[in-house]
Protein backbone atom coordinates (compact mmCIF):
# COMPACT_ATOMS: atom_id res chain seq x y z
CA UNK A 1 0.00 0.00 0.00
CA UNK A 2 2.71 2.54 -1.30
CA UNK A 3 -0.37 5.17 -1.11
CA UNK A 4 -0.56 5.49 3.07
CA UNK A 5 3.05 4.42 3.73
CA UNK A 6 2.51 1.16 4.94
CA UNK A 7 2.69 -2.44 4.23
CA UNK A 8 -0.57 -4.70 3.78
CA UNK A 9 0.74 -7.11 6.74
CA UNK A 10 -0.04 -3.89 8.82
CA UNK A 11 -3.31 -2.64 7.31
CA UNK A 12 -4.57 -6.83 8.05
CA UNK A 13 -2.37 -6.71 11.09
CA UNK A 14 -5.39 -6.86 14.23
CA UNK A 15 -2.64 -6.64 17.28
CA UNK A 16 -1.07 -3.69 15.79
CA UNK A 17 -0.33 -1.07 17.71
CA UNK A 18 0.98 1.94 15.73
CA UNK A 19 -1.07 5.00 14.30
CA UNK A 20 -0.22 6.38 11.15
CA UNK A 21 1.26 9.40 12.94
CA UNK A 22 5.07 8.91 11.94
CA UNK A 23 8.34 10.98 12.05
CA UNK A 24 11.98 11.10 10.92
CA UNK A 25 14.19 13.68 11.85
CA UNK A 26 18.23 14.31 10.81
CA UNK A 27 20.61 13.56 13.41
CA UNK A 28 24.07 13.44 13.95
CA UNK A 29 24.91 10.74 16.39
CA UNK A 30 28.44 11.70 16.92
CA UNK A 31 27.10 15.14 18.37
CA UNK A 32 25.64 12.94 21.23
CA UNK A 33 27.53 11.80 24.09
CA UNK A 34 27.24 8.94 26.87
CA UNK A 35 26.38 10.65 30.22
CA UNK A 36 24.80 9.82 33.36
CA UNK A 37 22.11 7.50 33.06
CA UNK A 38 22.76 6.87 29.16
CA UNK A 39 24.93 3.56 28.18
CA UNK A 40 24.93 5.11 24.38
CA UNK A 41 25.25 7.68 21.87
CA UNK A 42 21.54 6.54 21.10
CA UNK A 43 20.13 6.70 24.43
CA UNK A 44 21.46 10.59 24.60
CA UNK A 45 19.81 11.07 21.35
CA UNK A 46 16.84 9.91 22.78
CA UNK A 47 16.76 11.99 25.96
CA UNK A 48 17.80 15.10 23.98
CA UNK A 49 14.95 14.47 21.65
CA UNK A 50 12.28 13.67 24.23
CA UNK A 51 13.77 15.67 27.71
CA UNK A 52 10.31 16.46 29.15
CA UNK A 53 8.57 12.73 28.77
CA UNK A 54 7.36 11.36 31.70
CA UNK A 55 9.57 7.84 31.01
CA UNK A 56 12.04 6.43 28.38
CA UNK A 57 12.13 3.23 28.24
CA UNK A 58 15.32 1.48 26.32
CA UNK A 59 13.82 -1.41 24.38
CA UNK A 60 15.32 -5.30 23.22
CA UNK A 61 14.34 -6.11 19.76
CA UNK A 62 14.56 -9.45 18.22
CA UNK A 63 12.82 -10.93 15.31
CA UNK A 64 9.48 -12.70 16.00
CA UNK A 65 9.74 -15.81 13.51
CA UNK A 66 7.47 -16.93 11.77
CA UNK A 67 6.30 -20.82 11.86
CA UNK A 68 8.84 -21.85 8.78
CA UNK A 69 11.46 -19.74 10.30
CA UNK A 70 11.22 -21.31 13.57
CA UNK A 71 11.49 -24.86 12.38
CA UNK A 72 14.30 -23.25 10.29
CA UNK A 73 16.05 -21.82 12.98
CA UNK A 74 15.81 -24.93 15.37
CA UNK A 75 17.32 -27.22 12.67
CA UNK A 76 20.51 -24.71 11.74
CA UNK A 77 21.33 -23.66 15.14
CA UNK A 78 18.75 -22.28 17.46
CA UNK A 79 19.25 -18.52 17.83
CA UNK A 80 21.27 -18.14 14.91
CA UNK A 81 18.03 -16.24 12.93
CA UNK A 82 18.20 -13.41 15.49
CA UNK A 83 21.71 -13.26 15.24
CA UNK A 84 21.55 -12.38 11.81
CA UNK A 85 18.73 -10.46 12.44
CA UNK A 86 20.61 -8.50 15.22
CA UNK A 87 23.21 -7.64 13.03
CA UNK A 88 21.49 -6.37 10.03
CA UNK A 89 19.69 -3.83 12.39
CA UNK A 90 22.26 -2.15 14.86
CA UNK A 91 19.73 0.89 15.67
CA UNK A 92 17.77 1.47 18.80
CA UNK A 93 14.56 1.33 19.88
CA UNK A 94 13.07 2.54 22.47
CA UNK A 95 9.24 3.36 24.53
CA UNK A 96 8.22 7.29 25.29
CA UNK A 97 5.79 7.58 27.87
CA UNK A 98 5.01 11.54 27.41
CA UNK A 99 1.14 13.10 28.93
CA UNK A 100 -1.04 10.29 27.53
CA UNK A 101 0.99 9.13 24.41
CA UNK A 102 3.12 6.19 24.03
CA UNK A 103 5.68 6.54 21.05
CA UNK A 104 8.13 3.76 19.36
CA UNK A 105 11.37 5.42 18.70
CA UNK A 106 14.41 4.13 16.79
CA UNK A 107 17.45 5.64 16.84
CA UNK A 108 19.79 4.99 13.53
CA UNK A 109 23.04 6.79 12.86
CA UNK A 110 21.27 9.26 10.58
CA UNK A 111 17.93 9.06 12.28
CA UNK A 112 15.19 9.59 15.13
CA UNK A 113 12.36 7.72 13.33
CA UNK A 114 9.22 8.48 15.86
CA UNK A 115 5.73 6.45 16.00
CA UNK A 116 2.78 7.13 18.28
CA UNK A 117 1.43 4.41 19.91
CA UNK A 118 -2.34 3.74 19.25
CA UNK A 119 -2.90 1.56 22.89
CA UNK A 120 -1.29 1.75 25.99
CA UNK A 121 2.09 -0.77 26.57
CA UNK A 122 1.22 -2.12 30.04
CA UNK A 123 3.64 -5.29 29.82
CA UNK A 124 7.79 -5.94 30.27
CA UNK A 125 7.22 -7.53 26.98
CA UNK A 126 5.00 -6.77 23.91
CA UNK A 127 4.71 -7.45 20.05
CA UNK A 128 4.89 -5.16 17.48
CA UNK A 129 4.51 -5.77 13.65
CA UNK A 130 6.99 -8.67 12.76
CA UNK A 131 8.81 -7.24 16.03
CA UNK A 132 9.51 -8.45 19.85
CA UNK A 133 10.21 -5.72 22.75
CA UNK A 134 11.31 -5.86 26.44
CA UNK A 135 12.15 -3.48 28.30
CA UNK A 136 15.66 -3.05 29.89
CA UNK A 137 15.98 -2.76 32.85
CA UNK A 138 17.16 0.67 33.37
CA UNK A 139 15.44 3.59 32.12
CA UNK A 140 16.75 6.96 31.09
CA UNK A 141 15.15 9.61 33.22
Amino acid sequence: MRFLGVSVDYLLDEGEKLSFNETKEPIDLSSFKKTGKCRSREDAACLSRFKDADAIYPLLRSKKLNKKESILDFLIFPGILNVADGLEDTSSYYLVESGNKRFLVNVTKDFIITRELSSNIDTKKFEIGTNKFKKAAYRLN
